[in-house]
């Protein structure tokens, strides 16, 4: 007992100092000589992995690489100006409370950047950048972008180039370029982030990105508030885009999108854009486009169902040049224009919306391409409730129209449809009218309170379908 008892006595010191060597070694940076070193930069080299760096209140100048994990904190106003990039390759530590002003280089050759991660996954937090963007580059950056202002930059803001950063909760603003870039992310998030007044765009992922774009405030932009491009990857959550120069979102080459629970208001042009692309489209809100609310165009397909889109420019949804997607169980009201709108080889299967209070048709089809109108109600509109012209060829199916300005469902300039199970009640003209060498088929419909019956045109070729009409 007496051995083991003088074992545990010697062996208590040699805890004692493991103990003391687990404490974080802290070294201290001080412009005025009060501290370790003087310069970040000489900090930086002495320190072991693992090292505390902090810098008191002061002015300090000159770039670094911090090639060692060690957490980097300012003290008070910390200002650090550059006039080439901070480079951050260790695999982890942070860089917290700092304002960073980078310089305009003399040499166009020199990196561009404020500070630009190129490995690790770093915390960067509660920092001020200006002068230039924060960027993070390649598979092997995954920092974490927290809480920081970036502003007036002669570049982007945020900027991921073929990274997984998570950008969160900043503010970017008043920059060159995008306030937030993701090029070739991988698996990229940005969340919370305040992105505004930039000279081009909001957000912008392009190149085969793959990122989650959620809850972020993106207003006054001069081009799109978030724009997807070339065959990236996107999940659109529960985002505020407001007076946005572009569209409130733009997808368009190859992209795929979810786009979910976004409040678009007042943008330039269309509240959503989708061109040559596939999205899921679920419970947005569109308001005050300056032109279409919801325009799929150049092929673009998917499902948009649930929205409200209201008060645009123009049309409140619109299909052209090939777009087939389903639209359904939207509410299209008080638009400018007509409330949904497929033209141009437009497809697409209209199924079970609200579409009212417009000013033009509720429905224009105008050279439609086998458009499918099936169990709408298309009320209160201006003019007629369905007006197909044009060429288009379509079905129009056990809708109920009521109350429109004109005709129930009016054809023209060569049309075939079918027109069959609908109810037409209290329209302003005819039940159903045609115009012209239009052909198709009419059958079934129930008709109530309309200024006129069925006018047919004798140029016109339709056959009966079912039992008689009902009036």
């Amino acid at each position: 007992m007496r051995v083991r008892a003088r074992l545990l006595l010697a062996l208590l010191p040699l805890c004692a100092s493991g103990a003391q060597g687990a404490e974080q070694q802290t070294l201290v940076v001080d412009a005025a000589g009060r501290g370790d070193h003087r310069t970040i930069a000489a900090a930086v080299e002495a320190a072991a992995e693992g090292t505390r760096i902090l810098v008191r209140a002061g002015r300090y100048a000159g770039a670094f690489e911090v090639v060692r994990s060690v957490d980097l904190v300012a003290e008070g106003d910390v200002e650090l100006k550059v006039s080439t990039p901070l480079i951050w390759s260790a695999p982890e530590g942070s860089f917290r409370g700092f304002r960073v002003i980078r310089l305009e280089a003399d040499d166009e050759d020199v990196a561009r950047g404020a500070l630009r991660v190129t490995a690790g996954a770093p915390v960067i937090e509660g920092n001020e950048f200006s002068g230039d963007y924060v960027g993070a580059f390649e598979a092997e950056a995954r920092p974490l972008v927290r809480d920081n202002r970036v502003h007036d930059s002669r570049g982007g803001g945020l900027y991921c180039d073929g990274c997984a950063a998570s950008f969160e909760d900043n503010e970017s603003f008043a920059n060159t370029l995008a306030g937030i870039r993701i090029r070739a992310g991988v698996d990229a998030v940005v969340r919370g982030n305040v992105v505004r007044d930039n000279a081009q765009g909001g957000i912008f992922a392009f190149q085969a990105s793959r990122v989650r774009i959620e809850a972020n405030e993106v207003f006054g932009n001069a081009l799109s508030g978030i724009e997807v491009s070339s065959e990236s990857e996107v999940e659109v959550i529960d985002n505020v885009l407001r007076s946005n120069g572009g569209s409130g979102i733009y997808v368009h080459t190859g992209s795929e999108g979810h786009l979910e629970g976004n409040l678009v208001t007042a943008p330039e042009n269309s509240g959503i854009s989708i061109e040559a692309s596939r999205v899921l489209m679920l419970h947005n809100k569109v308001l005050d486009g300056g032109t279409t609310g919801i325009f799929l165009d150049e092929g673009a397909s998917g499902i948009v169902y649930g929205n409200l889109v209201a008060r645009s420019g123009y049309s409140g949804i619109a299909l052209a040049n090939g777009a087939d997607p389903l639209v359904a169980g939207n509410v299209v009201r008080d638009q400018q224009q007509g409330g949904i709108f497929v033209y141009s080889g437009g497809r697409g299967r209209l199924l079970g919306n609200l579409v009212y209070g417009n000013t033009f048709a509720g429905i224009e089809l105008s050279a439609a391409d086998g458009t499918e109108v099936v169990g709408n109600t298309v009320r209160d509109n201006a003019q007629s409730g369905v007006y197909v012209h044009e060429g288009t060829r379509g079905r129009i199916e056990d809708n109920l129209l009521q109350r429109n300005g004109y005709d129930g469902v009016f054809v023209t300039e060569e049309s075939d449809v079918v027109v069959v199970g609908n109810r037409i009640v209290d329209s302003g003209g005819w039940a159903v009218r045609t115009q012209g060498a239009n052909r198709g088929v009419v059958g079934a419909n129930l008709r109530s309170g309309n200024d006129g019956d069925y006018s047919l045109d004798e140029n016109s070729t339709f056959s009966s379908w079912g039992p008689d009409n009902i009036r």
